[in-house]
């Protein structure tokens, strides 16, 4: 009798330290609301969230790109017509990040002037959508096959009418080739609030 309580403790204890183990990775990986439809990509919003996410597949193999809780997922960079929007975050454990230049119809001098972009999008065949995949180092342009960047929401936030930020929000899919690979980004969306502490001007 005395044998079989000192297993019961044992197992239960194992059983404890295992669920704790597993309870403590998941709050560390999964800090945002899952998208009930496939549980490895947050829920789109529109609310500045700082959050990313997509499908990523390399020669038919699939993996998944999206923010991380230990980077910074979005920054911009403004210019003469032009307008940077980096995505920062994990693919698997191994560090992602996209960029995509877009050429812009109007000036873009702060994070409030965002909202002119409000429903516009962005093909990456075009001329408008210069994207780049950081691999090796480095920002590599890709042989762009088909999609967009789209832009579905791009409001400016007051907090005590005082300017604190712009939520910038929309999805994001293309197929394309890098070097010898050939990727599908599927179900890509993003809802990010930019402020002073990630844009600036070139």
């Amino acid at each position: 009798m005395k044998l079989r309580t000192i297993l019961l403790t044992a197992c239960l204890s194992l059983f404890s330290v295992s669920f704790l183990s597993c309870y403590d990775e998941e709050a560390k990986d999964e800090y945002y609301e899952k998208d009930p439809m496939d549980w490895d990509l947050p829920v789109y919003t529109e609310s500045g969230l700082n959050l990313f996410g997509a499908q990523y597949t390399v020669n038919d193999v699939l993996f998944y790109v999206r923010s991380s809780a230990d980077t910074v997922p979005c920054r911009m960079v403004a210019g003469d017509g032009t307008l940077k929007i980096y995505m920062t975050g994990k693919r698997y454990k191994s560090d992602f990040s996209i960029c995509f230049d877009l050429k812009v119809s109007q000036n873009i001098s702060s994070y409030a002037d965002l909202s002119v972009l409000e429903g516009d999008e962005f093909f990456i065949t075009s001329d408008s959508c210069d994207m780049k995949i950081y691999k090796s180092g480095e920002y590599m342009s890709v042989e762009p096959w088909s999609g967009s960047l789209r832009i579905n929401n791009a409001k400016t936030l007051y907090v005590d009418n005082k300017l604190s930020g712009a939520i910038f929000s929309g999805t994001f899919g293309m197929e394309l080739k890098l070097r010898n690979d050939t990727i599908d980004i599927s179900y890509g969306r993003f809802d990010f609030l930019i402020d002073d502490a990630n844009f600036s001007l070139e």
